[in-house]
């Protein structure tokens, strides 16, 4: 997707208010050129400094927005913004201020998994869909933790024989897919989520274990005028639309078996009631098509959050405990869910910082910090000029996602995180987009902790 596309934004927009609300705002693909009203002042500074200095100089635009203007709006851009930046620091302090409802479920009192025994996610997913043709899984836009979770994954389910991983976030169109592949990374105009190092890095290495890569998102430009206007309707045929891209996939290939990537809870295999009133989501729609049931885990719901009363009762009795993301189970291997309609719930242990990074920004041993050494760096970061760590993989064009993303704000500078393997560049750039400094880190030297 192109970030400068008025009717992407639009579609970026949607994650505000949730399902119903994101289409009616992608109907408008080419209103701007039809005078439409002006952007937002959220969407207009984000845009500006995106061309101006890249994902830094979005945030560094957006920061400096007054707060009352387009509050929620701006909130929402400038936490997504701070996943493709690397802040885990700052983005709970954005987290905070957004009105999120709490998150009450049925099953998720104190003592809802308290004979049941607990399990190493990656392990019981790998060992559960041993058998399954559909393994879908969940992010939160505004979070990198559950796109780290899938590289611990990824490698294993490729050897467990998936071949396919798809994904919502990007184009949807043969050329974009195949240059991709013949790429092997992802580069801007590909998605947009997959602007966060993480989600691009796992498309990079899906397509290194020899996965096909491919797009399942509803193409908006063709949604029916009359459905595109109700909320509900254009958020019921984006669903629909999803759900028939992943069959047609299914069924084209007998032998495809998928990692399906979802924002929130298009995973769910809740079948409607009544089809005039009720949000029916993919999954769903997925299993009634195709008679396949997906395997379908959450990695949203049980984790911490930092507004009183949104962590689920059951999350917050075992998070303390907890040392890996972890699954429980009862005498018969089936995992806890609060959800009825979803097959699973990751609990995640809370986060903890080492050298200004997460542990789990280590994804699982994959990746080994790097010491940032300014000793002879004539460059600091200043109030409202923060800097950006960068880290590239060697010979890859520079259009490409990086590897790694961290913001440096004050103070010694957080560790960059590099792939093991990998020959990797390691940059300092300002928020006007300004190569500060660079450095080759091969392979062979890379740091062991």
């Amino acid at each position: 997707m192109d970030f400068m596309n008025p009717s992407w934004t639009r579609c970026a927009l949607g994650a505000l208010r949730g399902p119903l609300v994101v289409i009616a705002l992608c109907i408008a693909a080419d209103a701007s050129a039809q005078g439409a009203p002006a952007l937002p002042a959220p969407i207009r500074v984000e845009r500006e400094g995106l061309a101006r200095g890249g994902d830094l100089g979005a945030v560094v635009a957006l920061e400096a927005l007054p707060s009352e203007d387009n509050a929620a709006l701006l909130l929402d851009r400038l936490g997504t913004w701070l996943t493709f930046v690397g802040d885990v620091r700052g983005l709970p302090a954005v987290e905070a201020r957004l009105t999120t409802p709490p998150r009450r479920y049925a099953n998720s009192g104190a003592q809802a998994v308290d004979d049941l025994v607990p399990r190493d996610a990656v392990e019981w997913i790998v060992d559960t869909a041993h058998d399954a043709r559909v393994v879908m899984l969940n992010e939160e836009h505004r979070s990198s933790r559950q796109r780290a979770f899938a590289h611990e994954l990824l490698a294993s389910l490729r050897d467990a024989g998936f071949t396919h991983l798809a994904l919502e976030t990007l184009r949807h169109d043969a050329v974009t897919t195949a240059t991709l592949a013949e790429r092997g990374a992802p580069t801007r105009d590909d998605g947009f989520y997959t602007a966060d190092p993480l989600l691009g890095d796992l498309v990079r290495r899906a397509l290194e274990l020899g996965m096909s890569v491919v797009a399942y998102e509803a193409v908006m430009a063709t949604c029916p005028p009359d459905i595109a206007r109700d909320p509900l309707g254009s958020t019921n045929w984006r669903e629909a639309e999803q759900a028939r891209h992943l069959a047609e996939l299914v069924t084209s290939d007998t032998d495809a078996r998928l990692l399906v990537w979802c924002g929130r809870h298009h995973l769910s295999e809740d079948r409607a009631r009544n089809e005039e009133l009720d949000w029916t989501p993919m999954g769903g729609l997925f299993a009634e098509a195709t008679g396949i049931d997906p395997l379908t885990i959450d990695l949203m719901v049980m984790t911490e959050h930092p507004t009183d009363g949104v962590e689920p009762d059951v999350y917050r009795a075992v998070a303390d405990d907890l040392d890996a993301p972890t699954v429980f189970v009862d005498e018969a291997g089936d995992a806890y869910s609060a959800i009825d309609s979803i097959d699973a719930m990751v609990f995640f242990p809370r986060t903890f910082f080492t050298e200004g990074r997460p542990r789990w920004a280590t994804l699982g041993g994959l990746r080994a910090p790097h010491t940032v050494d300014v000793t002879s760096f004539e460059e600091r970061p200043a109030p409202g000029r923060p800097l950006a760590i960068e880290v590239r993989a060697a010979g890859e064009g520079v259009d490409t996602i990086a590897l790694d993303r961290v913001i440096w704000r004050a103070d010694a500078p957080p560790s960059a995180m590099i792939r093991r393997g990998v020959d990797a560049v390691v940059r300092v750039v300002d928020s006007d987009g300004e190569e500060l400094a660079a450095w080759d880190v091969p392979a062979d030297a890379r740091e062991d902790r």
